[in-house]
């Protein structure tokens, strides 16, 4: 039962709630040095496995390195052979068709020995004595031969220089890497070339493999031009290769991907070789155990944190139930967790025991009050009769004619024959008004000219049953306070209507009203079964007895604002019985 309320706590207070901080302290000890074990473990392991995988990259650039250095030596040796060769020499020397038809055979004067490179494209022998160029395929005029493509780089080359070209056979296909060297006569004398076409495509896979996806060769000759990639779309953009292949190494850095560089001592090329994608080949089988174990200590870590945090909870669940009322554990406004659920009942019950205490000596006081009034009521009210109608024939007998002294005294002493008839407490409406027109009546007598008094009492209405004095306290409160500050002449309207089966009458004038703080204070007053303070009396006496005597549905209500007057609605029961 106990863990069913901790867990309706968590429903309730969610993450405020103390069960669930106390769970995630608890869990975060727990799961700290889990965590850094975890860290160094897979740590470690990374760095095992990118060593590992350094290593196959540079054993991988190295292997590169040896095969196409010795494919590049072999070559020039094989072009250096080639244009030493006599029937060659002779060939670019001959200068009369009869002994250049002799002379150009190709497989007689290259014989079978470029047959043993499966890479070799082809070869080109170019005389610059008789302009004609031999091929495996071609024996014609330079003019008429297809591909050109290296032939303006020929002038360039010196005597016994080796120039390598990369680039695309007849400005198309396939993408060749072309050594070319000039072959001297005996006199030391450039009369023509050779030029050797590697087919890239069939060279790259023989120098690394099988080459991985993600992964670039870029091979440099000692001017860091780009003379052999595996990536064809630079390979033949000559406009700053060089650059653009140290910014992907730059950006390879920045990407946390490798890159790897190698110069070769015997050939003076640079090799280098960039992964392109953030390398992922790690063993799954360690990973997976890790990831295995640490979700099994997660776990249990999490039960362990819920068990120790229930029982730590056990102390404050035990003070809820103690303050708490009949086991209510619902949520309440302004209550964030547990700990100001029970602060709250603490302070909700120090404040009902004032409050206790403060009604019950105001009741005392009331019940003090109401003792002295009873004894004051053991006076014959006909004493108070017996002098007002003395006082009236005096006045009378003085002026030996009507005058203003009888007049207000024969209305005073008709509102105190209604004010101190005790034997009924609920009138007519119609005995409130007459009331109300003896005080009205006085109190113009007193202030002429100072205010207008307007009834709006329907006929149907004036036999309706209310409480005994309810209108004189209102209207004499609208005068005192609201018409009489003011400088200048108001009016007070007091109406009745019948609203959906009730009684309601509303007195209201045109005075200087109240203040946002004073309206708030009396609505609060009007509302609260307590009165403690000594202002506003009058109304506050007439919505009490409404209360006692009616029901608390029933009773006043204030309206009004400064400088426009002030408006008091009551509401009463209609009395269907005598209406």
């Amino acid at each position: 039962m106990r863990e069913h309320k901790a867990f309706k706590y968590l429903t309730n207070y969610k993450t405020q709630s103390i069960i669930f901080k106390n769970f995630l302290m608890i869990l975060f000890v727990i799961i700290l040095p889990i965590s850094i074990l975890f860290a160094v473990i897979y740590q470690n392991y990374v760095h095992a496995t990118e060593r590992k995988i350094d290593e196959m990259y540079i054993t991988q650039l190295s292997n590169t390195v040896t095969a196409f250095d010795n494919i590049y030596s072999e070559t020039m040796l094989f072009c250096y052979s080639i244009a030493n060769s006599p029937a060659v020499i002779e060939f670019m020397s001959a200068t009369k068709y009869n002994d250049l038809a002799k002379k150009s055979d190709y497989d007689k004067i290259l014989g079978t020995a470029y047959i043993t490179y499966p890479y070799l494209e082809s070869i080109y022998l170019y005389s610059d004595i008789n302009h004609y160029i031999l091929s495996n395929d071609s024996n014609d005029k330079i003019g008429n031969f297809k591909d050109k493509s290296w032939f303006s780089r020929y002038a360039y080359i010196g005597a016994n220089d080796l120039y390598i070209i990369p680039r695309k056979i007849n400005d198309s296909y396939p993408y060749c890497l072309s050594f070319m060297i000039a072959v001297n006569n005996s006199l030391n004398e450039k009369i023509g070339a050779v030029v050797v076409n590697l087919n890239m495509e069939s060279l790259i896979p023989l120098i690394s493999g099988n080459p991985a996806d993600g992964i670039n060769l870029y091979v440099l000759d000692k001017y860091k031009k780009l003379i052999l990639s595996d990536d064809m779309s630079h390979m033949f953009d000559e406009f700053n290769q060089y650059a653009f292949i140290y910014d992907k190494i730059k950006k390879a850095s920045i990407n946390k991907q490798s890159s790897y560089t190698e110069t070769s001592s015997s050939s003076g090329l640079e090799y280098i070789l960039i992964t392109n994608s953030i390398q992922q080949r790690y063993s799954l089988t360690p990973l997976l155990l890790i990831i295995a174990f640490t979700a099994l200590i997660l776990m249990i870590s999490v039960l362990v944190s819920i068990y120790l945090a229930l029982r730590t909870f056990k102390p404050i669940q035990n003070i809820i139930d103690a303050v708490g009322e009949s086991g209510n554990i619902e949520k309440e406004i302004g209550i964030d967790n547990e700990i100001s659920y029970i602060i709250n009942n603490i302070n909700a019950t120090i404040q009902n025991k004032r409050l206790a205490e403060i009604e019950l000596e105001q009741r005392i006081a009331l019940l003090n009050n109401a003792y002295t009034v009873a004894l004051q009521a053991q006076i014959n009210p006909h004493f108070l009769y017996n002098t007002l109608e003395t006082i009236n024939f005096m006045a009378y007998d003085h002026f030996r004619a009507p005058n203003d002294i009888s007049d207000i005294t024969v209305s005073l002493s008709k509102m105190l024959r209604i004010g101190l008839d005790n034997e009924t407490r609920i009138v007519p409406l119609s005995q409130e008004i007459e009331h109300l027109r003896l005080y009205v009546h006085i109190m113009e007598r007193r202030y002429p000219d100072k205010c207008d008094f307007i009834y709006d009492i329907p006929d149907e209405l004036t036999d309706c049953l209310v409480i005994k004095l309810i209108l004189q306290p209102l209207v004499e409160n609208s005068f005192q306070h609201g018409i009489r500050p003011q400088g200048h002449k108001g009016y007070i309207k007091v109406s009745a209507a019948n609203e959906n089966d009730r009684l309601i009458i509303t007195i209201e004038d045109n005075g200087v009203g109240m203040d946002r703080a004073t309206l708030e204070s009396v609505t609060e007053m009007l509302n609260s079964e307590i009165f403690l303070s000594s202002k506003h009396i009058g109304i506050n006496n007439v919505n009490r007895r409404i209360k006692i005597l009616l029901g608390n549905e029933y009773g006043l209500t204030v309206s009004g604002e400064e400088g426009k007057g002030t408006k008091v609605t009551m509401n009463l029961p209609l009395s269907h019985s005598q209406c």
